[in-house]
């Protein structure tokens, strides 16, 4: 699996097991996966017995939140993208964990403004380390005051880009790999800017193998492989959830989205309702509104779907 030790070594494996599983079960007509529901010893949660024909199912994903703490976490430095959409002033307890969580902290084009004006009455406990994107949105007085903080403020006129686009390139191409990436302000705003959020789920996911996550005050999603047993660890899951669920993060009302493809077979475990075989598509069904029983989410879908879940800001 994907863990601290053998990162890239599971992501050129994964590639490996994907072609010879399909090229088997092509062959011998057998099922992509079969899942076995088993009821917990408790009797109310259901736990997953996960039979793979023709993979080894040790080769999978895993999407852990940054507000869980596990073993499993990637060796990953993270990035904080900030875009241009409100933010709570004084800031949330959750922009501010993202925020501690990231080693590099880059706002798009407006999102200095945003950052400004919500932290301005906090002195220079918020200083981004660079400012990117055409700079048609960021203020006269937000720039002077961040150059006088010697923040490194670049501006790239490249139209066919969004800023989401332009800092997450510079994050790739400027940083030492592999990153995590999270993007904060990504909904609440225009829907076609939400629409280039989520874009930039499918645009980067090779550049960041899939770890790019998407958030606001409300919500986070971010994009699961296809073909893939993928495996979700978000800190709020469980009936009980409101009452002793982490005071900040994801969970446990979600939704899995297909968004840009037809996903014929998606089986899950660790759901309120699972999924056994059900296709999704937009005119179909969707599913909304789930709800995350178990610590640990298993997805395997036959393309990309989008992962979101509700986020409790703390």
């Amino acid at each position: 699996c994907v863990n601290r030790n053998f990162y890239f070594f599971a992501e050129i494996m994964n590639f490996f097991h994907q072609k010879s599983f399909l090229l088997s079960s092509l062959l011998s007509g057998e099922a992509f996966l079969n899942l076995q529901q088993v009821p917990s010893k408790g009797g109310r949660a259901i736990r997953s017995s996960i039979n793979m024909s023709g993979i080894d199912s040790s080769v999978c994903r895993y999407f852990l939140s940054p507000f869980v703490s596990s073993e499993k976490q990637p060796l990953t430095e993270a990035a904080l993208v900030i875009l241009n959409s409100p933010i709570q002033t004084p800031p949330s307890p959750l922009f501010r964990e993202l925020w501690e969580k990231s080693k590099v902290r880059v706002c798009a084009d407006g999102g200095a403004n945003r950052l400004f004006d919500s932290t301005q009455d906090l002195g220079a406990t918020f200083i981004p380390d660079l400012i990117i994107g055409d700079l048609d949105s960021l203020r006269d007085d937000v720039k002077e005051y961040y150059y006088s903080k010697q923040v490194r403020i670049e501006r790239v006129a490249d139209q066919d880009s969004n800023d989401l686009d332009k800092s997450l390139r510079f994050i790739y191409e400027q940083m030492v790999k592999p990153y995590r990436v999270f993007a904060y302000g990504a909904f609440g705003g225009r829907f076609d800017q939400e629409m280039g959020s989520i874009h930039a789920l499918f645009r980067w996911r090779a550049e960041f193998c899939y770890h790019l996550w998407l958030y606001d005050d409300t919500s986070c999603a971010f994009l699961l492989p296809g073909e893939t047993l993928n495996h979700v660890e978000l800190p709020r899951y469980g009936e009980a959830a409101s009452d002793r669920g982490a005071a900040v993060g994801e969970g446990p009302t979600c939704g899995l989205i297909p968004i840009g493809n037809h996903s014929e077979v998606v089986k899950t475990t660790g759901l309120k309702w699972n999924l056994q075989g059900t296709p999704l598509s937009f005119g179909q069904v969707v599913s909304t509104s789930n709800y995350v029983m178990e610590k640990s989410v298993s997805v395997w879908s036959s393309k990309p779907l989008v992962f979101t879940a509700e986020v409790r800001p703390g």
